[in-house]
């Protein structure tokens, strides 16, 4: 379906129950989608429909996709989404890219990097469709991985046109000089297994809401049913596009080395890619790939850890930042004055502070440290660490600001000063890895407190809160590098 352009008003009110069964069974395009909320919003009905109803109608009004009164303004949207519709799904081409293969549902990295990060093609081989119906459909705005996010559209996509490219790839790999003797066996079994299928797998393609402070994204979701060798290879080998990032949490389904550097046939798939590696590896301890892959310098760790173990974003080429420089986020008239500081939060970063924001990394300073970090201050610490960890001074200020979504934290940070007349505060990284535009906003208004450094300890932080402050490896030029998105 080709995309619309302009302004474009609801013709008829009438939602049909046909559409409503379309809808919830993911049949819809996004182009559907919206018009079908743009009636629903015109007509009133949304406000009687579910909650999950509302809350992808109210999104797309928050976008600005559609209007109180249901007006649907296209070239907004155009916008939102940053790349040409005509391309087709499978053109990558222009795109700021995440591939993930061997993914389960793990929706993490897209909570995480959608700040750097605008179309996320994830495959996993052993997925079954019910299963990713079931799991986007429970994204939720307070969703335990995905905080903020909701699914504003999700449509089948056709597959002939894909898995035609997946399944070339993979024939060949069954016979081709890109795998051993035991691999080719390996996709041999493989590709007689997905050729007796009656259809040539799913896909989905997927595009979810955020709200970060007053802004608003949308990403998009690609999810294939699909060989991650193979559809790497027609993804992006075949059109010499390398993603911005790889993400390698769960690597399981088929052999142990199937992901091992260099020799494993998805690391040979990757060397073969003209336009170069990724530029960030997405790993956790537990994959069994982190410090094997040439990915050796920490860029952000993502959190929150969860089941799967810490979880980092790896560069392969270093950020240097030195220690202790500081890049303040000039406001306007009224503003605050707020400050970004690279290296830990010690008693040399809170010099001129009144109070200090305790995380978890102030139980890991020595006595010492501790000690001298809160000489003359004053405290704010969760009700956790407030109740149940004696390191916490007993006159601490109780409030949970770290760990919060960043418009809570600068809220309750805000709160707490006005209530007890703090000036300046010097706080760690506060809100997700992908809020940090929103602080240089906050900092333009006027209030509590007067003066903030905010200490960050990765060049991914620091990326986040000043953008301009570092050059991030997307950003530096390899000799012999092709176009990549």
């Amino acid at each position: 379906m080709s995309m619309p352009t302009g302004r474009e008003k609801p013709t008829s009110l009438e939602v049909s129950e046909e559409e409503h069964r379309r809808y919830e069974e993911g049949d819809f395009e996004m182009v559907e989608v919206i018009r079908y909320f743009s009636r629903l919003i015109a007509s009133g009905e949304l406000e009687g429909l579910t909650r999950e109803h509302k809350i992808a109608g109210r999104s797309l009004m928050k976008n600005g996709i559609i209007s109180e009164d249901g007006e649907i303004d296209w070239d907004h949207y155009r916008d939102l989404k940053g790349h040409d519709w005509q391309k087709g799904v499978l053109d990558l081409h222009g795109r700021r890219v995440a591939f993930y293969p061997a993914c389960a549902f793990d929706w993490l990295p897209i909570a995480r990097l959608s700040h750097l990060i605008d179309t996320f093609v994830l495959c996993d081989v052993n997925a079954r469709e019910r299963d990713y119906v079931q799991s986007i459909r429970s994204l939720r705005p307070h969703h335990h991985d995905v905080p903020g996010f909701v699914c504003v559209g999700n449509r089948k996509i056709d597959m002939d046109r894909a898995a035609a490219g997946i399944q070339h790839e993979l024939a060949e790999l069954a016979s081709g000089a890109l795998l051993t003797v035991r691999e080719r066996w390996a996709y041999s079994r493989m590709v007689q297994r997905l050729s007796a299928r009656r259809s040539p797998g799913w896909g989905y393609q997927a595009h979810l809401g955020i709200g970060v402070g007053q802004e608003r994204r949308i990403v998009e979701l690609l999810y294939f049913n699909a060989e991650a060798v193979a559809a790497y290879l027609a993804l992006f080998v075949r059109q010499r596009i390398r993603p911005r990032a790889l993400c390698l949490k769960l690597p399981g389904g088929g052999w142990t080395d199937l992901y091992g550097w260099p020799d494993g046939p998805f690391a040979r798939a990757l060397a073969r890619n003209e336009a170069g590696l990724p530029d960030l590896l997405v790993t956790n301890e537990r994959s069994r790939v982190e410090g094997r892959w040439p990915y050796p310098h920490l860029w952000q760790r993502l959190g929150p850890a969860g089941t799967l173990g810490p979880t980092h974003a790896l560069a392969a080429r270093p950020t240097v930042v030195p220690d202790g420089s500081t890049y303040p986020l000039a406001p306007e008239a009224g503003g605050r004055a707020v400050t970004v500081r690279y290296g830990p939060l010690t008693a040399e970063a809170a010099e001129d502070a009144e109070a200090v924001v305790l995380s978890g990394s102030y139980l890991q300073m020595s006595k010492q440290g501790r000690d001298a970090l809160l000489a003359g201050r004053r405290a704010i610490a969760s009700s956790h660490l407030c109740e149940r960890d004696t390191r916490v001074p007993a006159d601490a200020i109780a409030a949970d600001i770290c760990g919060q979504r960043i418009g809570t934290a600068l809220q309750r940070l805000s709160e707490v000063c006005e209530r007890e007349g703090i000036e300046s505060v010097v706080a760690p990284a506060l809100g997700r890895e992908n809020e940090g535009a929103e602080l240089a906003r906050w900092a333009t208004e006027p209030g509590w407190p007067k003066r903030l450094t905010v200490c960050v300890v990765t060049p991914g932080d620091l990326h986040s809160y000043v953008p301009n402050a570092v050059t991030p490896p997307w950003d530096v030029r390899e000799e012999g590098g092709g176009d990549h998105a």
